[in-house]
């Protein structure tokens, strides 16, 4: 099986240009594939640049309406945040662009990594946005795709991951807790156990840790240990 954190490390060591070939091997876990032609579609899509993040566009960000066929609704895409000061950058990707951002400028997002508790200090309007929208290219996973073929470029200093997804999977603690988190059902050092175990889909399960949302609309996920929580034991 291949080792995609080691096929990352191996390109960004090379400092060559980063190929079709490559991402495929990264991203051989996800049975994601892509042509020269099709990485080179992506690599090419048209960037909005926001190079002032003040207030009033913060407000934009968070209230504007959700609208049907947008770039700011449904459609998914990267996006990048660069510290005006250092030039220090930190991308990431979503299949919900706005709700994503919307995070990003409500202040909701848990302070894990190095991206989040950077923001935090210096403040949205010490960065610049560049969002890419990924209307209509065709291409399975294509927000994934884009996103990787960034990661292995070593200027994006804020980022922990050089590969998609693939730390948390391995690495984060998880927590499963009834509604009110009184009972913890279930815990484990390791997220890929518990995915394992359970037989849930990864991006479920990160969705709810980052939005709080509820799984089968009954149990809270966290990477955080509610200390209050009684211990049961469910099948």
């Amino acid at each position: 099986m291949v080792n995609c954190l080691e096929e990352a490390q191996k390109s960004m060591r090379s400092g060559k240009p980063v190929t079709a070939d490559i991402i495929n091997q990264i991203l051989s876990i996800y049975n994601i594939h892509i042509t020269d032609e099709g990485l080179n579609l992506l690599i090419n899509t048209r960037i909005i640049k926001f190079d002032n993040l003040s207030k009033f566009l913060q407000r934009f960000f968070i209230f504007r309406p959700v609208r049907k066929n947008q770039w700011t609704g449904g459609v998914k895409g990267v996006y990048i945040f660069t510290h005006l000061k250092t030039g220090s950058k930190y991308l990431g990707s979503s299949i919900q662009l706005i709700t994503r951002l919307q995070r990003y400028f409500a202040g909701t997002h848990k302070e894990y990594g190095k991206f989040i508790p950077f923001l935090n200090k210096e403040e949205l309007q010490n960065f610049s946005l560049e969002v890419i929208p990924l209307y209509y290219s065709g291409i399975f996973k294509s927000e994934l795709i884009l996103e990787q073929y960034f990661l292995l470029d070593p200027s994006f200093n804020l980022n922990t991951a050089r590969v998609v997804n693939q730390p948390k999977y391995n690495t984060r603690e998880i927590y499963m807790y009834n509604k009110n988190k009184t009972l913890l059902i279930y815990q484990s050092a390791n997220m890929k156990d518990f995915l394992i175990k359970f037989g849930i889909n990864y991006r479920v399960i990160i969705n709810n840790i980052e939005t709080g949302s509820f799984y089968l609309g009954e149990y809270v996920s966290s990477s955080v240990p509610t200390l209050t929580a009684k211990e049961v034991n469910y099948s």
